[in-house]
């Protein structure tokens, strides 16, 4: 036996050879639904090394050309299958026979002992997107590992979007890009490099389109990620991510999608009155694919994507649970239903009947209601709209959209008639406006130079938002005069920032007054907060308010970001820095950037 360097291999069926495969589960539940099968065991991450323990049997020579049971076509179809990649734009570009000199094929593979014994097969050569890459393979193409691939042009440390490093030994490294994979050990450069297949592509957009960049240490790994969204990461979130990109990073490893890397649980509803042939598979990297079995052949309903609440109780769930499988059936008639559930854990604790029940309950929930991906990116409240914990009107309501505000989306239901939106405190987590109460906006393209603005109607924008939501009371207090401060100060919006301050033109005033006019309060400016009168104990006197914004910069996304803040009292204070984008009818406030305080 000899130790190989490089990544990884695991819980790919025929990648790591004979002999590898775990203990066998309890036996799976009898269903038609075409889903991954799930025998329990601890997730699995890029660092879980198995060793053969039969080598492959050995061969005296090579394979000659390409199989004989196979034409070029169907050579390019199966490596297409394993590398998850478009057939119609991969090439084979040659394939030649070799005798591999051990079970990895020769193909560096970290902490894996790969037996000394030669294996007949090919060196495949394919080209993908203009890039070549090589596999090796065994005799019959059942087993397919990526030996190199051929770095894209540009493909520098700027392009990398999420960073990742697996917990435990050994250590692993994986950067992620909008179209390529890097990893190999921590502490060296990537040894291996594979494309980025088009649905993981698509999550990734996801995921950067709805957060702020962060970094983070979960128990899934270390992860950092370049987002380009408003949306604030919770811990479940961050490891969730964290998760999605080792089960990136090993597919890629394994040369191959696995539909096992990552799986926490399936859950599968079949017969009733309604004739039910449905399933679920919740990943820990936060998406749900659904399929039903009611039409042949089965149709794939698309992907739930869990918000905060929702991760963190699946996450609480596999870090307490062991793995079990569990079925509950009506009795027995002819339209019985039954539900089963396959859940993988890797904590020590025998789950309760009480606790299978609930995890039936939460996936069928999550089937049923949980949000698709969608590429409207804000809704507008036509009028002042509730919000509710759920796509629909039974669900409780949690607080209101004020008519004309923006919402940014992060989920659409499955019958499109409500939206999942950022909640108030920025999370992404269970908060649903119905369809007919918003109107779904378009952006206006991003540029380098964001479009022309007119500073008045960008800061009376801000003031109304501060005014009317962001005020620090549970409810809209309706301050009878607020001073307005007429020199700008960058330190409102993060406590430290240098405070750059310049006067707000008088003309701009004008408009900001004017614009202002609607609402139930006076607007009187002032050169500082310090000529504003307070009572004894430092509060604005007569229930006042004072609001003071920072200066408009352009960032380079076309963006407008504008901090400000509002002072009511020693502990009632608040501030942050809005971000607004161009639409059609014009500027709106769609988010926040950076650190958000309040006192």
């Amino acid at each position: 036996m000899n130790v190989r360097t490089g990544i990884v291999l695991l819980l790919l069926t025929g990648i790591v050879l004979a002999g590898c495969a775990g203990p066998a589960g309890p036996a799976q539940p009898t269903s038609t639904v075409d889903q991954p099968t799930m025998t329990p065991a601890p997730l699995a991450t890029p660092t879980d090394a198995t060793v053969p323990t039969e080598p492959p049997p050995a061969a005296s020579e090579p394979p000659t050309g390409v199989p004989a049971t196979m034409t070029t076509e169907q050579v390019v179809k199966v490596l297409s299958g394993k590398l998850a990649v478009d057939p119609t734009q991969m090439t084979l570009v040659s394939m030649e026979p070799v005798n591999w000199p051990d079970s990895c094929l020769g193909v560096n593979t970290m902490e894996i002992m790969c037996a000394e014994v030669i294996t007949p097969g090919y060196r495949i050569v394919v080209e993908v997107d203009g890039l070549q890459t090589t596999v090796h393979t065994n005799e019959d193409l059942s087993v397919a590992l990526i030996a190199d691939v051929e770095q894209p042009a540009g493909a520098v440390a700027e392009d990398v979007i999420v960073s990742w490093q697996a917990p435990g030994e050994p250590c692993i490294a994986g950067q992620i890009s909008a179209e390529w994979i890097n990893f190999g050990p921590c502490g060296s450069p990537p040894t291996q490099t594979a494309p980025l297949p088009q649905p993981r592509a698509a999550e990734l957009a996801y995921y950067t389109m709805l957060y702020a960049s962060y970094d983070a240490e979960t128990p899934s790994g270390m992860v950092s990620l370049k987002g380009d969204g408003p949306a604030r990461a919770e811990a479940a979130d961050q490891r969730s991510l964290a998760a999605w990109a080792g089960e990136v990073v090993a597919d890629a490893a394994g040369g191959q999608a696995d539909p096992l890397n990552g799986l926490a649980m399936i859950w599968r509803r079949e017969g009733g009155i309604a004739g039910f042939c449905d399933g679920l598979s919740v990943y820990a990297g936060g998406h749900a694919p659904a399929v039903t079995c009611q039409t042949s052949p089965a149709s794939d309903l698309g992907a739930r994507w869990l918000s905060s609440p929702q991760l963190g109780q699946v996450f609480g769930w596999i870090d307490a649970l062991a793995s079990f499988q569990y079925s509950q059936k009506d009795p027995a008639t002819a339209d019985a239903m039954t539900l089963d559930l396959s859940f993988n854990g890797t904590g020590q604790s025998t789950a309760l009947q009480v606790e299978q029940q609930a995890m039936l309950d939460y996936a069928g929930q999550l089937f049923t209601f949980g949000a698709l991906a969608t590429p409207t990116r804000f809704v507008q409240a036509d009028a002042d709209t509730p919000m509710v914990t759920g796509p629909g009107p039974q669900f409780e309501q949690i607080g209101e959209v004020f008519g004309g505000q923006m919402a940014f989306v992060t989920g659409v239901s499955q019958d499109g008639r409500w939206w999942r939106v950022i909640c108030a405190d920025d999370t992404v987590g269970d908060c649903w406006l119905a369809g007919d109460q918003v109107t779904p906006q378009v952006a206006t393209p991003s540029s380098a130079t964001p479009a022309s603005y007119d500073p008045g109607d960008i800061y009376q924008r801000v003031v109304r938002q501060v005014y009317t939501v962001d005020h620090t009371y549970g409810q809209p207090p309706n301050f009878p005069v607020v001073y307005l401060v007429r020199r700008t100060d960058d330190s409102v919006g993060a406590s430290g920032s240098p405070a750059n301050g310049q006067a707000i033109a008088p003309a701009d005033q004008e408009r900001i007054s004017a614009a202002l006019s609607d609402l139930p309060a006076r607007f009187i400016w002032v050169d500082k907060a310090d000529d504003v009168p307070r009572d004894p104990n430092g509060a604005v006197a007569d229930g006042g308010a004072i609001i003071t914004v920072g200066n408009i910069t352009a960032q380079p996304d076309g963006t407008l970001h504008v901090p400000a803040s509002i002072y009511i009292a020693m502990l009632a204070a608040g501030g942050q820095t809005y971000v607004l984008e161009n639409f059609p009818e014009g500027w709106q406030i769609t988010g926040t950037s950076g650190p958000a305080w309040i006192s």
